[in-house]
């Protein structure tokens, strides 16, 4: 079975193979049927499956491929151009149309062949299109110079929340004539619990009744809140004056075994902080323990331990002997303030001589802060096979208090959207758990249970009954607050959010809220 398979949608790479392959002119007899033959005999437990590079051509065939790939539990990534983004009711018209099949991927695709014709508000657009549909695209800006695209970045939305990965290759058409393995960065889950519609409360209701199971794409353990840093935009508050607990290596062991057998989990793991790499030997161990076990690991970390080029090296080794595949590297203002940038480049120098590591160099974005100088500062040299992700500060945890509203991104309403795709389960300190690592550590009321005290199997199982925390991941905080809204008690709400983490927020960590939104749901719920 195939790692990878890349159906060529378009006939646009330059080989003519005649057998299903990495790139694979597949497509060129138009017959769907021959094609899903192929894709049955090739695809995987673990295979990833790429359309492109003009998804939007033949739309009712795409259709079925669409469905066909949900059937099996796997979410099609597909390419594009973009150079249609300029007919908003064709990207509408779209999105919509293949949205009906099931979940996927777009990847926007910009070379030195296409970029002439790239628009960024037309790219922004096409985003706002997508969102509404639970969509966030990616980009893959190929090119084999040394140049960086900051253009990229003067469309808001892609500041506002975007992967770009960059690779070095001629062209578009060579890029994908020679395509190799692009990491998930987006993690989507490979299984999904039954999908809720946000207007419908029937449907929320009697499918959170339902036992099954709710998916995880990594494990995250916060293994501190200690940082040597003091982030503006901290949304767990983290800094050197944090509390210094730091979470018990044997119960943390303890638990990677039991989830280890536990289905609804992906066997990924991901440490965070606070700085975890403040308590390196721990983490080392940590890290070392998963690896065992068959975990996948990554990291993230404020890169303070790259600013020495040689001890970089070694650590970035020692990362990958541990079984780390993935660093998260922040980069941004409120970080560099704290870290400077020399680390960024020893770091990324380090991970391009030892190979088998993918990087994800991440910014937190405001309105007026300087992420195109910092990315400008970046060697693109150094950039071949690198993710860099944008997501926007939103006003929760110490942002509440250093950040002026006009400096966010707020829009006026009601934000869509759910998480359903994006869980991951979270572990503090203390061993409390949490479906997310965008700030449900905040709410109280979403706490699942402990991992220290119970058996992690046992609060799943639990979980299993706490219907509200299920049509919240499914149907999104829209559903809870327009219940707010239906029943007189909108002036609860603010005028404007960021995106629906913040109206997540807004309504799970505020007790008042809550007292009212679990009377208002177990009526209804009681129904």
């Amino acid at each position: 079975m195939s790692d990878v398979i890349y159906v060529n949608w378009a006939n646009e790479c330059e080989s003519n193979h005649d057998a299903l392959d990495l790139c694979d002119s597949t497509w060129y007899n138009n017959d769907i049927d021959r094609l899903l033959e192929l894709l049955s005999a090739n695809v995987g437990a673990e295979t990833e499956i790429y359309f492109g590079p003009e998804f939007h051509r033949d739309i009712e065939k795409l259709e079925k491929a669409v469905s066909w790939c949900n059937e099996r539990k796997k979410i099609p990534a597909l390419f594009t151009y973009g150079l249609w983004f300029y007919d908003d009711e064709l990207c509408a018209r779209t999105i919509e149309q293949i949205k009906k099949n099931g979940n996927f991927r777009i990847i926007v695709l910009i070379d030195r062949d296409h970029e002439r014709f790239f628009s960024a508000k037309n790219l922004s657009n096409f985003i706002c299109e997508a969102k509404k549909k639970n969509i966030t695209p990616e980009v893959m800006y190929v090119a084999d110079d040394a140049s960086f695209p900051v253009y990229i970045y003067e469309s808001e939305e892609v500041k506002k929340m975007m992967s770009v990965y960059f690779n070095r290759a001629s062209s578009g058409r060579k890029f994908l004539d020679n395509f190799a393995r692009i990491e998930s960065k987006s993690k989507n889950v490979t299984k999904h619990d039954e999908n809720i519609s946000s207007s419908d409360a029937a449907s929320e209701i009697n499918s959170a009744r339902k036992n099954n199971n709710i998916y995880f794409n990594n494990i995250v353990l916060e293994i501190t809140y200690l940082c040597n840093s003091q982030c503006d935009h901290c949304y767990t508050s983290c800094g050197p004056q944090a509390d210094r607990t730091l979470m018990p290596l044997d119960k943390i062991e303890r638990t990677l075994l039991e989830a280890a057998s536990i289905d609804s989990i992906n066997k990924r793991l991901h440490v965070a902080g606070g700085e975890p790499t403040l308590f390196w030997k721990e983490m080392e161990t940590i890290l070392c323990v998963a690896r065992d076990l068959g975990y996948k690991n990554s990291i993230v970390t404020n890169g303070f331990w790259g600013k020495d080029r040689e001890k970089a090296k070694k650590l970035v080794k020692r990362l990958k002997e541990a079984g780390v595949i993935e660093i998260e590297l922040s980069i941004d203002a409120m970080h560099q303030q704290y870290t400077g940038n020399k680390s960024i480049h020893h770091i990324l120098e380090a991970v391009e001589m030892y190979g088998g590591i993918d990087m994800i160099l991440s910014l937190c974005t405001a309105r007026h802060d300087n992420t195109s100088e910092i990315l400008r500062q970046i060697d693109c040299a150094l950039l071949n096979n690198v993710n860099i992700t944008t997501r926007q500060v939103v006003s929760v945890g110490r942002a509440k208090q250093t950040f002026s509203e006009s400096d966010l991104y707020l829009e006026e309403g009601i934000p869509t959207g759910s998480c359903n795709q994006w869980l991951n389960l979270t572990i503090t300190p203390n061993g409390d758990v949490y479906p997310c690592c965008g700030g449900s550590e905040l709410c109280p009321s979403l706490r699942m249970g402990n991992c220290f005290s119970d058996n992690l199997q046992f609060v799943l199982e639990q979980s299993k009954f706490n219907y509200m925390l299920r049509v919240l991941i499914h149907a999104g905080p829209a559903y809870f607050a327009n219940m707010l809204l239906d029943n007189g008690y909108g002036h609860l709400l603010r005028p404007t959010y960021g995106n629906f983490c913040h109206l997540c927020n807004d309504i799970f960590s505020d007790e008042e809220k809550m007292h009212i939104v679990q009377k208002l749901f177990s009526k209804r719920f009681d129904k």
